[in-house]
Parts: structure tokens; C-alpha cells; sequence
């Protein structure tokens, strides 16, 4: 090990072996990325280590070392079905990062693909948008599928050939907004979302995929939201928002969390969402209000998806422009803004 380490993210692929970014303090001299055989030994102060370890973390099955003076973030890491590997980085400015060059204003998000093996396979970035952004949820389905969340600092974000702006008016100086895609065969945006401006400069996100629904979160600070077709004003600050998109790109549902302090959502998993997050003083979980000890406090809450069950249909046989009624459950809660298309 390095006389300092930090683990930035982890992720166990289909083959149970492990994944991690990791900053490595003053990596030189005597210290080593640990391996049972061949230990890897620290060639510089500074380093970024995106390592893969086999499942009994025995074996360093492969790595790659980035200069951590380049990058100001470490956004998110992903395995897909056939143990690919996603990392996306926030650029330096000044830098020639992956065959380009950064230039003297803002800061690119970089998303990286390797293939199974650790070879650095392709490489895409945001170097179109002269102004920051990051990339920070990453979800893998495949090298053909995969859904990335993020934050940028002004009205439009270009990527692939597509730009995602805004949705309303700027609302202060420091304005970003929150944005949701799909990338198609790493090279295509197959749709994507934007939120308005948040009252702030850069907020977290996460993102989880399950089945074929995306769920995601991001830290929004803004008594208004618009997104996906969706539009509330709150009487407080909408500080967290959680939301529902289908593989096609439709926003089903979302939830505000008004809290005075806001709630960082961690972790979403399950149809029914499961999420953590943090909080400060209290925090209002509908219909639970939760109050802390300290600064800082954590918490984990289970709510009931929206979800729609076909029962069994009376067996026929029926003739062209016959009716018939095909019954349901449902659980959660529905409102007007949930539509039901039979299939």
C-alpha cells in the first residue's frame, strides 16, 4: 500500500472480481499496489489507480496510473454484463488529457471504456462545451446501452453531436443544471433530460438501472423544478429530487424532498427504492419527519414503486372487434400524471 491511500469507488463485476479507483499519496519509493506474486511497485507522488482485483482480492488482475494532477474528480465507475469498464474523470484545464488538449477555460468530463482485458478501449468528452461539467452516475447494461447522469455549468451541454440545454431561465449567478442520457454504441445519444438551473454551482447524482426502468437522484436547491415534462413549485427549497425514466426516455414519476438541510442520495436499488442519503438538523420523508444528532446524520428509507400487475384474461376464442376486460392490481400511488398504455 501507499504511505496514503483513498478509494474513490468499487464495483464487482459478473465474475465477482473487484473494481476500484483509488488516490495514491506520495506513491513512490517503497510503497506498492499489493498482489500476492508480483506486488506493483509506486512510480510517483501523485497517482490515480483504476485497479481491477480478482474476487479473493489476491490477484491484481490488471491496472491503469493517471496523473491525479490532471483530473479534479473522480466521477463514477461501471461493469457491464461482459465485464467492460466505464470510468468517468473531470479534467484540468491546461492539460492534454487522452490525446486532447483542455484549453484555458472549464473543466471537460471525460468517460473512458475499457474492454475486459483493461485495455483502454475508447475514449469520448465534452471539449465541444467550453465550461465544466462531470460526470457523476454512471450505469452499464452494455457496450451497446449505457445511462450517464451529470452536472453542467451553463445553458446547453454538447456530447456525441447532441446538445442538451436547459429547461427554463437562469435563476442566479452561479446556475447548473442536472442532465440524464442514454449512450447508444458509444457514440450515439440515444435520449436524454435536462432539469432547470439548481440555485448553486455542482451538485451529486447517482444513478441504477433495473430491468428496463432508470432510477436516478441529484441535489437540485431550487423552490422550482421542470424536468422530463414535469413541473412543480414548492413554498420551501425542492433541495432532493429522486425520479423514474423508462429505457425509452419518458419520465415517469419523480419525488421532491423539501428539507431544510439537504439529503444526498447515495444509493438507490430494487424496484421498490431503497435510498440512503444524508441530513442535517431533520429531514421530512413523507409522511416521516426524522431528526439528527449532530451535523451530520444518515439515513435509509423504503418506498413502494409504481407498479402495475395484468391479472389472467378470460380464455377466448373472440372475433375481430370483440371487448374484452383485462384486469389489475396496482401498488403505490397514482395520479394523473401516470399513463397506462395496453399493450
Amino acid at each position: 500500500a501507499s504511505t496514503t491511500a483513498n478509494a474513490y469507488k468499487m464495483v464487482v463485476g459478473p465474475d465477482d472480481a473487484i473494481h476500484a479507483t483509488v488516490y495514491l499519496n506520495r506513491f513512490s519509493g517503497s510503497s506498492s499496489l499489493y498482489d500476492s506474486l508480483s506486488p506493483v511497485a509506486g512510480t510517483s507522488n501523485f497517482q490515480l489507480a483504476l485497479v481491477k482485483y480478482s474476487s479473493n482480492a489476491q490477484r491484481l488482475l490488471w491496472y491503469h496510473f493517471y496523473n491525479a494532477l490532471d483530473f479534479s474528480d473522480v466521477g463514477d465507475l461501471a461493469v457491464d454484463k461482459d465485464r467492460q469498464v466505464y470510468l468517468s474523470l473531470k479534467g484540468l484545464n491546461g492539460k492534454t488529457l487522452f490525446g486532447v488538449s483542455t484549453g484555458t477555460s472549464g473543466t471537460p468530463a471525460f468517460l473512458l471504456w475499457y474492454r475486459s482485458n483493461g485495455n483502454l478501449h475508447k475514449t469520448l468528452n465534452t471539449m465541444l462545451t467550453a465550461h465544466t461539467a462531470v460526470f457523476t452516475g454512471i450505469q452499464a447494461v452494455d457496450s451497446n446501452t449505457l445511462y450517464v447522469s451529470g452536472t453542467t455549468n451553463r445553458d446547453s451541454l454538447i456530447f456525441c453531436g447532441t446538445t442538451m440545454r436547459v429547461q427554463g431561465r437562469n435563476r442566479g449567478p452561479n446556475r447548473s443544471f442536472h442532465f440524464i442520457f442514454q449512450l447508444r454504441f458509444f457514440d450515439t445519444i440515444g435520449w436524454f433530460a435536462t432539469s432547470n438551473h439548481h440555485e448553486g454551482t455542482f451538485f451529486s447524482s447517482t444513478l441504477a438501472v433495473t430491468g428496463d426502468f432508470v432510477y436516478g437522484s441529484f441535489d437540485h436547491n431550487n423552490d422550482t423544478l421542470v424536468m422530463g415534462g414535469f413541473f412543480k413549485r414548492a413554498p420551501t427549497l425542492i433541495r432532493c429530487v429522486l425520479y423514474k425514466f423508462d429505457r425509452l426516455g419518458n419520465m415517469l414519476w419523480f419525488i421532491d424532498n423539501p428539507s431544510p438541510v439537504s439529503a444526498i442520495i447515495n444509493t438507490i436499488q430494487g424496484n421498490d427504492l431503497v435510498y440512503t442519503g444524508l441530513f442535517g438538523s431533520s429531514v421530512f420523508l413523507d409522511p416521516f419527519t426524522l431528526r439528527g444528532r449532530s451535523t451530520a446524520n444518515a439515513f435509509l428509507a423504503r418506498i413502494t414503486d409504481y407498479n402495475i400487475v395484468r391479472g389472467k384474461v378470460k380464455a377466448g376464442p373472440y372475433c375481430a372487434g370483440d371487448s374484452l376486460k383485462v384486469p389489475y392490481t396496482k401498488s403505490g400511488v397514482f395520479d394523473t400524471s401516470n399513463v397506462f398504455t395496453a399493450e
